[in-house]
């Protein structure tokens, strides 16, 4: 029978039918465990993209569209079909990890640097040799994909044991569509920047509130705000091993009219404004939160007239920045929030107003106190927060751009459970 197979694979791959042996070894994996899974149309796209050598790169650049993955699964039901003939003939495996593997040279031609790993990684994760019960996804930034650290981290957690399960994005959108594809994962890694893992937030938050699974993030952005606020990790080996071993707490996520925000909501400016301030500016006004006074004396910023509504109260006026926080930096590290809390159900309301030169310092005073009835510089925690400007405004949320005549934003409470490192600085309970 396996002779039979072995000429069968001459008319699926001509050019190599080595390849069809480490196929069928693969799809031993996907037949043995996981054929009722939700998710078993993107495991075997995964299976195709490997098979093709240029299928990865083709289908990140835009050249390959989704009829050709199609097709390509297509090909794959085939083998299926083969592999279950030749199971059915008595032969109850091809091999595992102790039995003799077929000499095969051209086998060993399989592409070296493809995701994830080299090629006898990814056929030792198909081996029964070591499991994890636990259903996990890593949501992979395109463009991380050739990062070396993070597949070497990925290749370590599948040695000890894990499955993890690797998709990768190649347009906005993907992150969130893969969400819902997921199926029944415990565990949804982030492994990208803030964008990336807004993404994923907003995938969650599609789903109903029981079958949201954990949340982990690795950080692979360029600024990563959140994810340093909350103490993980710029290491891909760390924050990986975080997420599969640290322990999940349930956390509070921004709404802001139909869309979703973890970390900081700007209102009026973009985190790119702070880049201006000179570093005179930022040693005159002290600690590195005082970089958004500072971008606001250094640049002219458009003044935004409107209202601002409160549980308890109403102001109207200017005011050329606004911040609404459940994180509590942004811009690459600026404190805007900075008693912020992810589990506390508030949000943290940061209004800047114009600030003439000779009040510097009672502002730079106001920005210490952080109190809620300064002149220039107010400061509240609220489960809410509507704004409604005169002219529609610019809102920044989690580095992605939108625009709104008139918004609300609030806080849901314990919404989704993210894994964190102890004492996260971000819990009310973290210590101090």
């Amino acid at each position: 029978m396996f002779v039979k197979l072995w000429h069968q694979s001459h008319s699926i791959f001509p050019d190599d039918p080595g390849r069809f042996v480490t196929v069928l070894v693969i799809l031993k994996s996907v037949i043995d465990r996981d054929s009722s899974h939700p998710n078993i149309h993107a495991r075997l796209q995964w299976i195709a993209f490997w098979i093709e050598p240029q299928n990865r790169r083709m289908f990140c650049d835009g050249v390959l569209q989704q009829d050709d993955v199609n097709i390509m699964v297509k090909r794959l039901v085939v083998l299926k079909r083969w592999f279950l003939l030749f199971q059915f003939a008595g032969r109850k495996r091809i091999w595992t990890s102790s039995e003799r593997q077929p000499t095969c040279a051209r086998m060993a031609r399989l592409p070296q640097n493809t995701w994830p790993g080299k090629v006898e990684d990814r056929i030792a994760d198909t081996m029964e040799t070591k499991s994890s019960s636990r259903k996990v996804q890593l949501i992979l930034n395109g463009k991380a994909v050739s990062n070396d650290a993070l597949q070497a981290a990925v290749v370590r957690q599948r040695e000890i044991g894990h499955r993890i399960e690797v998709r990768v994005t190649s347009e906005k959108g993907d992150a969130r569509r893969f969400v819902l594809e997921a199926g029944e994962m415990d565990l949804l890694i982030a492994a990208g920047g803030d964008g990336t893992l807004n993404e994923v937030v907003h995938g969650l938050m599609d789903l109903p509130v029981v079958a949201r699974p954990v949340l982990g993030v690795v950080p692979l952005g360029t600024a990563n705000d959140f994810a340093t606020g909350c103490g993980i990790s710029r290491d891909p080996e760390k924050a990986l091993a975080l997420c599969m071993e640290g322990e999940a707490v349930p956390i509070d996520v921004g709404k802001a009219n139909e869309h979703w925000f973890l970390n900081v909501a700007s209102v009026g400016f973009g985190a790119e404004v702070t880049a201006t301030t000179s570093p005179e500016l930022k040693r005159l006004l002290g600690p590195v939160a005082y970089t958004v006074m500072g971008a606001i004396l250094a640049v002219n910023v458009h003044q935004y007239r409107g209202r601002l509504t409160l549980p308890d109260h109403e102001i109207t006026g200017s005011a050329p920045v606004a911040i609404v926080g459940n994180g509590r930096q942004t811009g690459g590290g600026i404190q805007v929030a900075p008693r912020a809390c992810i589990d506390d159900g508030l949000l943290d309301v940061l209004v800047v107003r114009h600030i003439p030169a000779i009040a510097l310092l009672t502002a730079a005073r106001e920005l210490q106190q952080l109190s809620s009835d300064g002149e220039y510089i107010s400061y509240w925690q609220t489960p809410w927060v509507e704004i409604y400007p005169e002219e529609a405004i610019p809102v920044n949320l989690d580095g992605e751009p939108a625009e709104f005549s008139s918004v609300r934003y609030e806080a849901v409470p314990r919404a989704i459970r993210l894994i964190v490192p102890p004492n996260c600085p971000l819990l009310g309970t973290a210590a101090v």
